[in-house]
């Protein structure tokens, strides 16, 4: 997977890039906790923005996610239950980007609806 840095306000992260459906269908499912540190996450990319809906499903551990529109500010974040199956998690307007945290992050470093992320241009949907 490719790995890019995305600055979300002051705090710098190393994202997996899931730009494609079958690498965003898999997200971060039956990964654990010893998996991925405190500033690593995935940057989930779209095609396009469109009001986007995330679940934990298979996905062993809770997580933060923020979803982001195309000038790259977040919209809304959630903190999300392990395993939840049932709660539907959806953005708050035309989301083209998604990140995924471990949670408790976006409160402890202040991360929140109109925060601004950057990350390199190269990173495109790639279906």
């Amino acid at each position: 997977l490719e790995v890019v840095e995305v600055t979300m306000g002051e705090h710098k992260f190393k994202m997996w890039v899931m730009d494609t459906d079958s690498k965003r269908m898999e997200g971060m499912m039956f990964l654990e906790n010893k998996d991925f540190k405190d500033d690593e996450g995935m940057l989930f990319v779209f095609p396009g923005t469109a009001t986007r809906n995330f679940w934990m499903k298979n996905t062993l551990v809770p997580l933060d996610i923020a979803y982001i529109n195309r000038e790259k500010k977040v919209l809304n974040t959630y903190t999300m239950a392990a395993l939840d199956t049932t709660t539907p998690y959806p953005s708050k307007g035309g989301a083209m980007y998604v990140i995924e945290v471990r949670a408790g992050l976006f409160e402890k470093l202040k991360i929140g609806k109109g925060t601004v992320c950057t990350f390199p241009a190269t990173v495109k949907a790639k279906d």
